[in-house]
């Protein structure tokens, strides 16, 4: 998918997981839109900030309009992508009304600005037209509700619709002279099925003729002017050149020639573009048209290779490769009578296995004396690893069935960074373990620590002893219904404190996207398929990717998660943890 402006938006329902408990979001999904509205409250601010621009004339408001509606195609194509795998979120019910609106804002900026250096009249209706359907188009937008748990989220439209009300008071409070009867057309280069807006100024009211003659069809609209505008609504559903002009009495206006363009299609890739090797990797696509459509019996070729795309417009090719590769597989369609072609290129990449290393050990030995080490790697491999002692190779260490140990025993007291390289195989990826950091205590603390215990316990018992032999009451002896005031000896602990998984799925998933900002650099912008792309030849892939899939299937397609799966989802959070906290 192009764009990661974009992924803003689908990070919304973040991922989640926890250790076995978060079964309770399996069964019951706290409403998370908190990232819809933030993202879509931006956008409502780019709105405002393009209107405000466009009202003083300057060009940066069409510019910002166009970026603002660039970033929306590109979501709405992540959007179709996610419905191809049958994953209906809430992003796909809030986008229409905003990408209405934008698509509309575009239209929008143009005419003002046209109108600012033209002063055409023929301008002011289509100007106030567009704003009207705008402020239509708010009212849908303030009646989406979205939820953060219990908390109803609202839209705050009131910022562009002031501006609205400023674009029409505006063109309505000049009173330009209209000696002609003009003509205009929102867009002069609609897609076919596209529905666009005839408009003009003329210097009588009542009844006018609007005339769009092609090249095999002519129609025919009656408009009625009032206060000398006028305006009509047509949907081309025909493919070819046009002519448009009105007629009114003994005047025609000048003709306005239109092109209807073929409908522009695209690839979606919803399948895996990566797998390990020795497996088969399956290629799969879907080509939709500009509306959404999905575009079923058509030929596309595939690396060169035709292939027709079912009911569904999705078509599949199988790839296998015995060693780590890159291929680039280029996907083309050439168009239909009602069709633009498309062309994209997609790559696969074939990565080794990937494998974790999981270490554990003491948190302190004293100097001297041996402390012992143990490891896991998973997948459970014959193989070797070698021990880093403050980054600096230490031993080689042999791994059977995936389990090794190794004993070390530090000389001098201080601090002592402990992990595990794999180097690698032909098979399988480099990898390393966690890093465990041991205290090394001197031997003399030791000592101090054990005689001053004696020395207190001796202490206290040749006080007893002496007030039970005295004839006297001693100030230190104790009544027998009193009982030693015991203090307890401060006792130092040298322990990292290790970062709790929280108890639901998406605040956990929340955690994850953290420390993979923190530590690896990854922008949670990124929408999850993003990351994954980003992070495809990370040594712990293949754990983000269960952690990723499932979190889809459960935060965007609601859909159940069995036992089983759950199970592999915690596993694959923990050892994401251990490499990242």
């Amino acid at each position: 998918m192009k764009g990661t402006t974009v992924a803003a938006l689908l990070i919304v329902l973040i991922i989640g997981s926890s250790p076995f408990i978060a079964a309770r979001g399996v069964q019951k999904p706290v409403p998370r839109d908190e990232f819809l509205y933030t993202y879509f409250s931006q956008v409502l601010e780019r709105f405002g900030d393009s209107l405000k621009y466009t009202l003083n004339g300057d060009p940066y408001g069409l510019t910002l309009a166009n970026t603002t509606l660039y970033e929306l195609d590109l979501l709405r194509e992540e959007i179709i992508y996610y419905q191809s795998r049958g994953v209906n979120g809430k992003a796909s019910e809030v986008l229409p009304p905003f990408y209405s609106f934008s698509r509309n804002l575009v239209i929008l900026d143009e005419l003002m600005l046209e109108y600012y250096n033209t002063s055409d009249p023929a301008l002011v209706v289509g100007i106030r037209n567009t704003a009207r359907d705008m402020e239509s188009i708010l009212r849908e937008i303030e009646n989406i509700t979205l939820l953060n748990g219990d908390e109803v989220l609202r839209f705050d439209t009131r910022k562009v619709d002031s501006y609205l009300r400023r674009v029409i008071e505006t063109v309505s409070s000049r009173k330009p002279r209209i000696t002609n009867l003009t003509l205009s057309v929102t867009d002069n280069r609609p897609i076919l099925n596209e529905t666009v807006t005839f408009f003009g100024a003329t210097p009588e009211n009542g009844t006018l003729t609007l005339i769009i003659a092609g090249e095999n069809v002519t129609i025919a609209y009656l408009a009625d002017a009032s206060n000398g505008y006028f305006s009509v609504k047509h949907t081309f559903t025909e493919l070819g050149n046009y002519t448009a002009y009105a007629v009114q009495g003994n005047m025609t206006s000048n003709k306005v020639h239109i092109q209807v363009r073929k409908i522009p299609t695209s690839f979606i890739v919803t399948g895996e573009t990566s797998a390990v090797i020795n497996t088969t990797l399956t290629l799969k696509a879907k080509l939709v048209d500009y509306y959404g459509n999905a575009l079923a019996n058509r030929t596309v070729l595939v690396d060169g290779v035709p292939i027709m795309t079912d009911e569904n417009g999705t078509l599949s090719r199988d790839y296998f490769s015995p060693i780590p590769a890159v291929i680039t597989v280029p996907l083309e369609f050439e168009g239909d009578k009602t069709h633009d072609g498309t062309a994209t290129n997609v790559t696969l990449v074939f990565r080794k296995i990937a494998v974790s290393i999981s270490l554990a050990g003491p948190d302190s030995i004293t100097a001297g004396k041996t402390g012992k080490f143990h490891g896991t790697m998973t997948p459970g491999l014959n193989t070797t690893v070698l021990i880093y002692v403050n980054d600096t190779p230490a031993m080689n260490v042999t791994v059977t069935n995936g389990s090794f140990s190794f004993i070390l025993k530090p000389k001098k007291p201080g601090i002592m960074k402990v992990y595990a390289l794999f180097a690698g195989d032909p098979l399988h990826e480099k990898a390393a373990s966690n890093t465990l950091i041991v205290t090394i205590e001197p031997v003399q603390s030791s000592l101090w620590r054990y005689l001053l215990v004696l020395l207190i316990i001796a202490s206290i018992g040749a006080l007893l002893v002496v007030g039970e032999r005295s004839e006297k009451p001693s100030p230190f002896r104790l009544k027998r219904s009193e009982k030693p005031i015991q203090t307890p000896l401060p006792i130092i602990k040298f322990e990292l404190e290790p970062r709790e998984i929280p108890e639901d799925v998406g605040e956990a998933y929340t955690m994850i996207r953290d420390l993979l900002k923190e530590r690896l650099g990854i922008p949670k912008s990124l929408t999850p398929r993003e990351a994954l792309r980003v992070l495809k030849d990370w040594g712990h892939y293949e754990d983000l990717r269960k952690v990723t899939e499932i979190h889809e299937r459960w935060v965007y397609g609601g859909m159940k998660v069995s036992a089983e799966e759950l199970v592999e989802f915690m596993e694959a959070v923990k050892r994401l943890m251990g490499v990242l906290a």
